[in-house]
């Protein structure tokens, strides 16, 4: 669906134009923004089960220590990335550690969404527009392209 649009161009050693249209800046900017206070204001929302997993299924004790010691990291650092990306969609280019953030918010950001999409790998990318959650399926879709390209992006750089 979004495979044949080029989301960056590569200008020099370590530089990327963004190529994105206004309207895909605003819904990147939005929906990090989003999921951002989602986190930042998580009391326990079943959405971000798959963001922040549970380290050890079978031993409570074990994984509320393992909470103790890194959730707080995890969010910060979840929240740092994400808020960096929505605020670096405006620019017109941006370097490669700028792009391994977004590679990382959207993995955050598609993390979330598949949760509440209730995606699964068995599950056929059709997509439905009568479909009431059609809006954040195409935002995921969206998202997996563009996170895509950047990872082939920095692959050549390796």
């Amino acid at each position: 669906m979004f495979r044949r649009h080029r989301f960056f161009k590569p200008i020099g050693d370590d530089r990327y134009e963004l190529l994105l249209k206004t309207d895909e800046r605003e819904v990147i900017s939005l929906i990090c923004n989003d999921i951002a206070f989602t986190i930042e204001n998580d009391d326990g929302h079943e959405y971000l089960r798959r963001v922040f997993p549970i380290a050890h299924v079978d031993d409570a004790e074990l994984n509320a220590s393992y909470y103790e010691l890194v959730h707080a990291d995890l969010v910060d650092s979840r929240l740092t990335i994400l808020r960096s990306v929505a605020g670096s969609v405006l620019d017109r280019e941006i370097d490669s550690e700028m792009l391994r953030q977004w590679v990382m918010a959207f993995t955050t950001v598609r993390l979330f969404l598949g949760t509440r999409l209730d995606v699964s790998e068995d599950e056929p990318r059709v997509l439905d527009p009568d479909d009431p959650l059609v809006a954040y399926r195409v935002i995921y879709e969206f998202l997996g392209a563009v996170q895509s390209v950047a990872v082939d992006l920095l692959s050549r750089r390796l």
